[in-house]
């Protein structure tokens, strides 16, 4: 996926709350800068969804398209258009 973790290649933290302040900022960062549309994102969910939904009844599938949308969040919701 070519992810850059370079902003976290610090050695050492002084606890576990220092990391996740760290890779928070990073993943929000991250979901700013490249989490955005594209066609290959597109692609990707027009196959997922299908996915997710194969073993859900036909007639409860458009409330499922519906929860999986909200399941993502808004920046990945945003990249998948």
């Amino acid at each position: 996926m070519q992810i850059s973790y370079h902003p976290l290649a610090r050695q050492n933290w002084a606890d576990g709350l220092e990391f996740y302040e760290d890779i928070k900022t990073w993943a929000e960062n991250y979901e700013q800068s490249d989490m955005v549309p594209g066609a290959s994102n597109k692609k990707i969910c027009d196959e997922l969804v299908p996915l997710l939904l194969h073993w859900v009844p036909g007639i409860a599938r458009p409330f499922a398209e519906h929860i999986i949308g909200t399941i993502m969040g808004s920046h990945l919701r945003k990249a998948m258009v």
